[in-house]
């Protein structure tokens, strides 16, 4: 059995901003992350179908509220800085909102395709389970998946929380990405909906990640809820219908259909990270604890490393 001074479950924005904080002053730390994926970020996602790129999860950053990781990440010298349609100055990488989290990720010690199963509470420890049999040792676990799937894994290991964890529910999301023969001419990468149930829309190509016209377009809550389950074919066709309407000189070339389960927290914990009460070492922290987006993951990040060391 492998041991390590902090056990991260998953490896998106929180967890990786996590384990870059415990480093901190303390490089002797073995931080181990298991993601159960086979990459890394999270809802940073990035897609690449040639000739299009697309970033099909955030979009941006907020620049202020970031602080240090948005310095952090301008050393790439990947990074461009927009105006938001509410105003707020945002961060974007060229190289696909990917690329924030692998440069986050580098020199950390991360396990892909590894799901964590089961959590198993020793005399002063815990052992971290694997599906595959594989186990860790730490007095410390930080869980930032999801809150749904989080209660799963404390549901499997027969660990009790707190019951308004229950009530933290996530908005899906369907988008859709579009090829195009052609970008409306602009310089903002937002372009305004007329209406719903389309949220937002991304030129991704005035946003310098593709090199050719592309766009990312999300759907609402209620749309996205309405036709989450339904066929892939039907989600498809209503919602290039609604795009047609909106937008009506747009040429279409291609659609890909892209779905998030749990997109945003509908309600936020008033803690922006949470110790499982009697269970000394396991903490939950994510966006439903620090607040909706990258700059909320960021804060419950470093929330939970302070209940995890510092407390």
């Amino acid at each position: 059995m492998e041991r390590a001074d902090l056990i991260v479950i998953g490896a998106g924005m929180t967890g990786l901003a996590a384990a870059k904080i415990a480093l901190e002053g303390a490089p002797e730390r073995r931080i181990v992350i298991l993601e159960k994926s086979a990459g890394v970020g999270g809802r940073l996602a990035t897609r690449r179908s040639p000739p299009a790129i697309f970033d099909h999860g955030a979009q941006t950053y907020p620049v202020m509220a970031s602080g240090i990781w948005h310095e952090f990440w301008k050393r790439s010298g990947r990074i461009d800085e927009w105006t938001d349609p509410e105003g707020v100055r945002v961060g974007s990488s060229r190289a696909g909102m990917t690329d924030l989290a692998k440069h986050l990720s580098q020199d950390l010690e991360i396990r892909k395709n590894t799901k964590v199963v089961r959590l198993a509470r020793s005399t002063d420890s815990w052992n971290v389970i694997s599906e595959t049999g594989e186990q860790w040792e730490s007095t410390r676990v930080l869980i930032t998946a999801p809150v749904p799937q989080s209660l799963e894994l404390l549901k499997s290991s027969r660990i009790s929380h707190a019951s308004g964890l229950s009530q933290l529910v996530y908005d899906p999301a369907l988008v859709l990405l579009l090829g195009l023969e052609s970008s409306p001419s602009g310089s903002s990468p937002f372009i305004p909906p007329k209406h719903p149930p389309i949220l937002s829309v991304t030129d991704q190509e005035q946003k310098k990640v593709s090199g050719t016209a592309a766009w990312t377009v999300v759907f609402d809550p209620e749309f996205s809820t309405r036709y989450f389950e339904s066929d892939e074919i039907q989600v498809k066709t209503l919602a290039l219908r609604e795009i047609r309407t909106q937008f009506p000189d747009l040429n279409i070339r291609d659609a890909q259909l892209k779905k998030w389960r749990y997109s945003r927290p509908q309600q936020i914990w008033p803690e922006s990270a949470h110790s499982i009460e009697g269970n000394q070492g396991l903490v939950l922290a994510g966006d439903a604890f620090g607040g909706n987006g990258i700059d909320g993951a960021l804060r419950s990040a470093k929330a939970a490393i302070a209940l995890l060391f510092l407390s």
